[in-house]
């Protein structure tokens, strides 16, 4: 953690998001597996000049959570896609998971803090995500509606 609170050692490099998509799935597939999860991606910039190990580190927290997390009612069903809103490319990862309240959406980035204990996690991973985004001058939104899913757009600077 204090490594990620001083960690400014990064280099741009131009990744495809195909290849960090496939390797993300390779390390998590036992757990895409027993979920049965349905993973579609929407690369609409399909390379992008950013930081190998937070992009890295970022589509796989988001796409392990919203695997993990799943209602367990119904398949998951998660999209990852990347496009640009004004000058600024982004990541977007949403799920049909078992969503949040909006108390909890105030807690998720915070350190140690577990919203759903169904599966097991140390509570660090979302918070280490948004600080490598910031850190780098990226943000992390999230939406979320309970039964619903949750949508978080991170916005690669």
């Amino acid at each position: 953690i204090s490594k990620v609170h001083k960690d400014d050692q990064h280099e741009l490099e131009l990744l495809e998001l195909d290849d960090i998509f496939k390797e993300v799935t390779a390390d998590i597939k036992d757990l895409i597996n027993r979920k049965k999860a349905i993973i579609k991606t929407e690369f609409k910039i399909p390379a992008l000049r950013y930081y190998r190990k937070i992009l890295r580190s970022t589509i796989y927290n988001l796409l392990s959570n919203a695997v993990k997390y799943s209602d367990g009612k119904r398949n998951p069903e998660i999209v990852i896609s990347t496009g640009r809103i004004n000058e600024s490319d982004y990541l977007k990862v949403e799920d049909n998971g078992l969503g949040l309240t909006q108390e909890n959406l105030q807690k998720i980035f915070k350190m140690f803090n577990r919203i759903h204990t169904n599966e097991e996690g140390s509570g660090i991973g979302l918070y280490i995500v948004k600080r490598m985004i910031e850190n780098v001058g990226g943000k992390i939104e999230v939406e979320s509606e309970p039964g619903k899913g949750s949508t978080f757009m991170v916005y690669l600077n």
